[in-house]
């Protein structure tokens, strides 16, 4: 439900829009390494926690979630 008061992520995109782009090496990784990424399309916003985040593919600066970290499973 998307309603005042309630907390969750959304994607929202032109479903007509959305292709498999050509993948991209960034050299933004720590360390010097690099990653593959793709431009985005067809994504008009990333909205966490009812913030935007991403909008129109660029980056709002915005950083409202969390980190969430691995825990170690519970003992058998």
């Amino acid at each position: 439900m998307i309603a005042p008061g309630k907390v969750g992520d959304l994607a929202v995109f032109a479903l007509d829009e959305i292709e498999l782009r050509q993948e991209e090496r960034r050299y933004d990784v720590p360390h010097g390494t690099w990653r593959f990424t793709r431009p985005p399309a067809g994504f008009r916003a990333t909205i966490v926690a009812g913030t935007p985040t991403w909008l129109d593919g660029d980056h709002t600066g915005a950083r409202p979630g969390r980190m969430m970290r691995p825990t170690a499973p519970a003992p058998a």
